[in-house]
């Protein structure tokens, strides 16, 4: 299947327009309002599979420090750190930042688990106790935000099968914009439908099973 780049997808955006409304409107904002439907479709993959999106990166602790997230974070799903023993993980888990105080007096006392705790601070996070420097030992996997479609030769990153959803998505914005009802409802309907499904093998082949509660039926 043939990967849509920005510049076509503009051109095949204005097509639509051309024969279906009648408002003209710039590059500039054609390639806005498909970078706007980009960022929703995002948002249908992040609600059925957030592993779609995940990105996983290795980095090093320095003591005393308060952490930034990636640029591009958006969420994180796992953080974890290595021991001493060489690539052997365990996941920190997060505490609440009105506990901090509370889990630093008391964490000497519990057992059979790692003593280390993150808690969050507005965009940044920290560990309970400080770590010290590290070198490649800190694991952050998270879902992030794609890079933004501004340059030509830009593709979205999803199954290109599906790269005509932004099309007329896009499309739908602007005719929208003119106060246009919007085309083509159906078809996209049907393309998110089975994107979703697609990239959501949890969701398609792991359906939830339905419990029999004995008495009420």
């Amino acid at each position: 299947m043939w990967m849509s780049n920005l510049a076509e997808m503009r051109a095949n955006t204005l097509l639509r327009i051309a024969e279906d409304s009648g408002g003209t409107f710039t590059d500039t904002e054609i390639n806005n309002m498909l970078q706007r439907e980009y960022e929703h479709l995002q948002t249908q993959i992040n609600m059925k599979n957030d592993e779609y999106f995940a990105k996983e990166v290795i980095t090093n602790t320095v003591a005393t420090n308060i952490y930034a997230w990636p640029s591009d974070f958006v969420k994180l799903l796992l953080m974890e750190l290595k021991t001493d023993t060489a690539d052997s993980w365990f996941e920190v888990p997060k505490i609440s930042i009105h506990r901090r105080n509370e889990w630093e007096a008391k964490r000497w006392w519990i057992h059979n688990e790692r003593p280390v705790r993150y808690y969050i601070v507005g965009d940044t996070y920290k560990f309970i106790p400080e770590q010290a420097d590290g070198t490649d030992n800190l694991k952050l996997i998270y879902i992030y935000e794609p890079t933004v479609l501004s340059g030509d030769t830009d593709v979205p990153n999803f199954p290109a099968a599906y790269h005509e959803l932004l099309e007329i998505g896009a499309t739908n914005r602007l005719r929208k914009a003119v106060k246009e009802p919007p085309i083509d409802q159906e078809e996209y309907n049907s393309k998110l439908s089975n994107m979703v499904d697609t990239i959501s093998p949890r969701v398609k082949h792991a359906p939830k099973q339905v419990r029999m509660v004995p008495g009420i039926y």
